[in-house]
Formats: C-alpha cells, structure tokens, sequence
C-alpha cells in the first residue's frame, strides 16, 4: 500500500504576552507580539505549499505510523534571516527532526516592525504531518 504524506499549515500562533518598550532597551530584544508581524514571501500559502514541496516523510516515521501535530518556534530577525529554531511540542524525533530542516531550508521573510523599526520577532506554527493510504484522499486535501 502506497503511503501518501499531507500536511496543513494552521495559522501563526503567537504568544500574547506585551513587552512594554523601554528606551535601554538592548538591540537584540526578541518581541512575541508586534505592530506589524512578520511575513513569509508570498504569505501563509505559499509558506504553506513550501512546506508540502519540501517535506519528506521519514521512513521510520512511515514504518512507525507516526503522524500527528509539530509546533516549532523560532525567531525571524531584523535581517529576515530565520534562527534559534526549536521544537516546542512534537511527535517523534524523525518527524520533529524533517520540520526543524524545512524551517531551516525557508528563505528570508520580511521581518516585524515595532513602532516603525525592524525588530526580532518569535514565530510558532504548527506543522500536521499525516499519512494517507489513498490518491483520492490526496487529491481532496490538496485541491486548490
């Protein structure tokens, strides 16, 4: 049986937690929340369809039936530049270990603003890596 890979992209989560700005504050402040957030070229779906054409299923993640939500985190700096990228909550280390690569693989976002400045900015997002036995099924879940 032919084992078939879909995954959603749900959208950005942030934590809500509101730094008040501080004039001492230090260059290399990372910001949960911002005016403007930062984007993915092209936006969430095509942040989404880079993350499709990308991803390969581990094997052992297949011979294990492992599917199942990935939460990663990590920080989209001044640059654009994505770094510090960790798992929050994951499935198995196969699977944490491919969307960690992915994340790495991304080119440069536009990075968030704070009033008027660029500025370092955490990003979650869940990635669902789920296994499908059928081409119908794929087809649906990938229809456009």
């Amino acid at each position: 049986m032919k084992t078939i890979l879909t995954l959603f992209l749900l959208l950005p989560l942030f934590s809500f937690s509101q730094e008040e700005e501080t004039p001492n504050k230090s260059e290399n402040t990372t910001y949960d929340v911002v005016a403007v957030s930062p984007e993915y070229p092209g936006g969430p779906s095509a942040m989404s369809q880079f993350i499709v054409d990308h991803f390969q299923y581990p094997e052992k993640a297949i011979k294990k039936n492992e599917q199942g939500t990935i939460w990663i985190e990590f920080v989209v700096r001044k640059s654009g530049d994505l770094s510090d990228i960790k798992v929050v909550k994951g499935v198995s280390r196969s699977l944490d270990a491919e969307c960690v690569r992915i994340i790495a693989l991304m080119p440069r976002w536009s990075p968030g603003e704070q009033k008027g400045k660029k500025v370092n900015v955490r990003y979650t997002i869940p990635i669902k890596a789920k296994m499908e036995t059928t081409k119908k099924k794929r087809k649906s879940l990938f229809r456009r």
